[in-house]
């Protein structure tokens, strides 16, 4: 597979002296700046220079989610840099490991956004699966990406980074018919509604697939194959009248699994073992100037989650409330300020065993404030500072301190040094499911702690990047200390328990770029290398892989065809056995990959008036067909699992209105 990575390189020096055209045609209707990102609004809370922002960004467009296709999130989000997508016997698809950091299956160090506002979920603080897979992708804008702690601003979760998922203000009215692979079948309508007052979008998603072959051992070397087959259904709502706006997401996935743990024999009929999670996010924003130069933000958000299969449900009601002001007292000098008030509702309730987490609720507060200052135009200096505290444990500050300078019109550098927490969450904390053989032999489970302390991190970044209109370009540093990790272990009876346990330390750096060659050409490319290590000398303790290399290009001719093809290749994963030494390998090595995609679509309308509007395309995932294991790294009983599907491709026709 290697030797295929090796030739992909040349396609950016054959494909456009073959394929480009003189045509006026663009490639995107958006400007060169316009698509390259130049302006972020999420590191600082407000819009700001993509340069000049206080944190280490990246941003998906809208234009290269079109032009490279996806079924779902976890498509679009391994393609950035640094990212390594996986999941678990338990949650195949929920899991955003950042800079190597993968300590668990709940996907809480990376802290989720919609329009700004967090989806938090206060069960585990992570249980995201429905939203990789169901959210409606034609809402989506841009997607900005924060790699490195942005607890200064966001509070817990915003450990390793910040995912923020900003919708389009303006829906184009379409639909879009999918068919595809594994009995594929899906539709995805969304419009835009405006009058004098009122601007509203709504967006619908529909998917069902019978699923790819998942074929494995388990924990017991039995060999055993299921279709992991889902059903997902995702809604999205926005509507702006006067200062007052409000945003809706429902996402529901229903997914096949191997189960609870990774055994075929034990447990329910495989047609039975099933996973279901619904979230609902609801917000209601209100702005109000003082002046030109003030602005008072208010946020009250509500959000629910279920997350049920056959042993148990687990269920968070929360209620958020926070007040941000935006200050900029002169040109020099922009200051934010604001707290928040989450009120959860956390429980579980019994199915086939008994209910796991005992029903409480628990109120958390932050406070926080950032300033950044320009002593001259080339200098900006950033300072922020959160308070924090949680339920039953001291109150904790973290702080964020950067520096960013321009050098030439064109260069310039980034050096920024952050902290964040993550607090534990209910299930961590209060879960208790132990699991039987018909003997009344303890075959495994899970145990909370209460007694579990907040991890920490703090993060030194470092960044030289080359902007200009046609091109991005950044290098970039990172060092990352790790404490009081929430982690996973054994214990003598075969029950995981939740613990805190060592120190880790990450360091690694990341090369990323983007090029617009001409009106028709979109290239991108990125690498990264991590290497982690514990305080007792462990080396690579989370298995990710130590090297990421993605690379991307999109074209679209005067004829109404788009081509677009991306690569992820991922080096050799580590063994579980860094972690579990009595590991059992059953299964194939997590070794190297080359993920494959590709898209080519059809305007028909170019053809003839009659298919006015109406566009298809082909959208291909792996297609060299690879297969790809990562490792066992919550059951840790044995080395790998399956974690993709085969070759597989997909149909779209679209319609717009």
């Amino acid at each position: 597979m290697a030797q295929r990575s090796l030739l992909w390189p040349l396609l950016f020096v054959a494909l456009p002296s073959a394929w480009a055209d003189s045509d006026e045609r663009a490639l995107f209707d958006l400007s060169l700046d316009e698509l390259l990102a130049t302006t972020v609004e999420t590191a600082s809370k407000y819009k700001e220079s993509f340069t000049e922002s206080s944190a280490i960004n990246t941003v998906i467009s809208r234009e290269e989610i079109k032009g490279f296709g996806a079924n779902n999130l976890v498509e679009v989000l391994e393609r950035v840099v640094s990212v390594h997508m996986t999941g678990s016997n338990f949650f195949p698809q929920n899991v955003m490991s950042m800079r190597g950091d993968l300590l668990g299956h709940y996907d809480n160090h990376v802290l989720m956004l919609l329009n700004g506002r967090p989806i938090r979920e206060s069960y585990a603080g992570g249980v995201n699966f429905s939203v990789y897979t169901a959210l409606p992708l034609s809402v989506i804008e841009r997607i900005e990406i924060i790699r490195g702690p942005g607890s200064a601003l966001y509070g817990t979760n915003a450990y390793s980074g910040v995912v923020n998922i900003i919708t389009s203000k303006q829906q184009q009215s379409q639909m879009t018919a999918t068919f595809g692979s594994f009995d594929t079948k899906a539709l995805e309508l969304s419009s835009h509604i405006e009058s004098e007052e009122l601007k509203a979008n709504i967006a619908l998603k529909l998917f069902d697939e019978q699923g790819w072959n998942f074929a494995a051992f388990d924990n017991n070397h039995v060999f055993g194959q299921t279709d992991y087959g889902e059903t997902n259904v995702g809604l999205f709502a926005d509507a702006t009248y006067g200062n007052i706006s409000t945003n809706l997401l429902y996402t529901s996935s229903k997914q096949l699994f191997i189960g609870a743990s990774a055994d075929w024999v034990a447990g329910p009929a495989l047609d039975d073992r099933t996973m279901e999670s619904e979230r609902l996010f609801i917000d209601i924003s209100h702005e109000f100037s003082f002046d030109a130069d003030w602005l008072l933000q208010s946020h009250l958000s509500y959000s629910t989650m279920d997350f049920d299969h056959y042993n148990y449900l687990g269920k968070s009601k929360d209620t958020a409330l926070e007040l941000t002001t935006l200050y900029r007292p002169s040109e020099q000098l922009n200051w934010v300020i604001g707290a928040t008030l989450w009120y959860q509702d956390v429980g579980s309730e019994a199915r086939l065993a008994k209910a796991p987490v005992p029903d409480f609720t628990a109120t958390w507060y932050t406070t926080y404030t950032q300033v950044d200052y320009k002593p001259f135009e080339a200098l900006k200096l950033i300072a922020g500072l959160q308070w924090n505290k949680a339920d039953q444990l001291d109150a904790k500050v973290v702080s964020r301190l950067g520096a960013t300078y321009q050098l030439t019109q064109n260069i310039g550098v980034k050096l920024m040094r952050a902290q964040a927490y993550r607090a534990a969450f209910g299930v961590e904390t209060g879960f208790s499911l132990i699991l039987t053989n018909p003997d009344g032999s303890i075959r495994g489970g899970l145990r909370g702690n209460p007694n579990l302390a907040p991890e920490e991190i703090t993060t030194t970044d470092a960044q030289v990047f080359y902007h200009s209109q046609q091109v991005q370009l950044a290098a970039t540093f990172f060092h990352s200390k790790l404490s009081q990790l929430v982690t996973r272990e054994r214990a003598a009876d075969n029950v995981i328990d939740f613990v805190n346990k060592g120190k880790l330390t990450l360091d690694g750096w990341e090369l990323e770029g983007k090029y617009n060659l001409n009106k028709h050409w979109h290239l991108m490319a990125s690498y990264s290398y991590q290497f982690n290590e514990t305080d007792t000398h462990i080396e690579n303790f989370t298995t990710v892989p130590n090297h990421l290399f993605k690379m991307g290009a999109i074209y679209q001719s005067m004829h109404g065809v788009s081509v677009g093809i991306f690569q992820n290749y991922v080096t050799e994963a580590t063994d579980i056995a860094v972690q579990n030494p009595a590991r059992q390998a059953y299964n194939p090595a997590a070794s190297q990959y080359a993920l494959w995609s590709a898209k080519v679509s059809l305007d028909l309308g170019q053809f003839s008036p009659s298919f006015a509007n109406t566009q298809i395309s082909l959208y291909g995932y792996n297609i060299t067909d690879e297969d790809i294991y990562h490792p066992d790294f919550i059951g840790k009983r044995i080395n790998t699992l399956p974690a993709r599907q085969g070759r597989s491709w997909y149909l779209n026709v679209s319609y717009k209105f």
